[in-house]
């Protein structure tokens, strides 16, 4: 996949940023970027309540003072760092998505639903709706617009009976034109 930062159109904001997503089939849901966007929004989720702070600084304290007993058995001198980084906690604990999926259209909509939470981007799937059947390409768009999500697909050519709000075709001569569809 391709990421940037764009302006689009300086008068219309059609899109802030982007996402372009080249190949669905080969998605690696645990790319380090988008794990680690992951481990700071949940560090950040953390942070920001309270409780849930304290709690986690009890329990640190808890296995700290463990290991300083077991540390007290070596005559040597050990640091322990008593800083709590939650990003390294993440790492130790593994966590990761869950990339087990039974077919494309589970792996496509865990795609899109990891990308609504960590990045406020436009997305865009190129040549990815040929893999789908008009039923699942139906329950893609109703997907996306229940989560409010930004996409754009592009593709080579599209020949169904699938609505969309927008369709736009561009011919061989860069010429664009909009197709109007009645709802279906």
């Amino acid at each position: 996949y391709w990421k940037s930062k764009c302006t689009m159109f300086p008068n219309a904001s059609l899109c802030t940023s982007f996402n372009t997503q080249f190949s669905t089939l080969s998605f690696n849901f645990n790319d380090k970027t988008i794990i680690t966007k992951l481990y700071n929004k949940l560090s950040k989720s953390i942070i920001s309540n309270v409780e849930i702070d304290n709690e986690l600084k009890k329990y640190f304290m808890k296995i700290s003072n463990i290991l300083y007993d077991e540390i007290e058995y070596y005559n040597v001198d050990i640091d322990l760092n008593e800083e709590i980084d939650l990003v390294k906690y993440f790492k130790l604990a593994g966590i990761e998505f869950d990339n087990k999926h039974n077919n494309l259209i589970e792996k496509f909509i865990d795609i899109l639903e990891i990308y609504s939470e960590l990045y406020d981007q436009t997305m865009i799937f190129i040549n990815v709706l040929t893999y789908f059947s008009n039923e699942e390409i139906r329950e893609i768009l109703k997907y996306i617009t229940y989560k409010k999500i930004s996409v754009l697909f592009l593709e080579n050519s599209y020949n169904r009976s699938v609505y969309f709000e927008n369709k736009y075709v561009i011919d061989d001569d860069f010429y664009d034109y909009i197709i109007h569809d009645d709802k279906s």
